[in-house]
């Protein structure tokens, strides 16, 4: 599994990347539904299949940096609400507590449950990204009181 969190922006391909990635949640913070999902489907067009994959991992880290209590939020969210969660909610809500734990076995597994139809990967990129964007708007929403 690529991944471009760790690393310092060593190369014009790893900073363009982080970019795009990048734009990607600042649009969804921002609401911008449409315009996130155009930045997600311009990611491996413009570096390889494995950039969503990346991308998801830059976008859980930039999450977990702002708001370092988040797996503990999460894991209290899955025991209460797991039955009532939907399906990519609670998908998404795994992978971000499996990252925060640095699990990477679960990771792995998280990524591999994803359904190989067009659609569905769709559903659960957009799904872990407007949830990520959620969660750094409540964050914004208390840090700025």
């Amino acid at each position: 599994m690529a991944e471009h969190t760790h690393t310092r922006a060593c190369c014009p391909a790893h900073r363009d990347f982080r970019r795009r990635a990048m734009a990607a949640l600042r649009l969804a913070v921002a609401e911008d539904i449409d315009g996130a999902r155009t930045a997600v489907l311009e990611l491996p067009a413009h570096h390889g299949p494995g950039a969503i994959t990346s991308a998801l991992l830059v976008w859980i880290d930039t999450l977990i940096t702002a708001t370092p209590d988040v797996q503990r939020r999460l894991v209290g969210r899955i025991l209460a609400d797991d039955e009532a969660l939907e399906p990519v909610t609670r998908w998404a809500t795994q992978m971000i507590v499996a990252r925060a734990a640095r699990d990477s076995t679960r990771i792995e597994a998280l990524r591999m449950a994803i359904p190989k139809d067009p659609v569905a990967i769709g559903a659960h990129v957009m799904g872990l990204l407007t949830l990520i964007a959620t969660y750094l708007r409540i964050h914004e929403m208390r840090t700025d009181q």
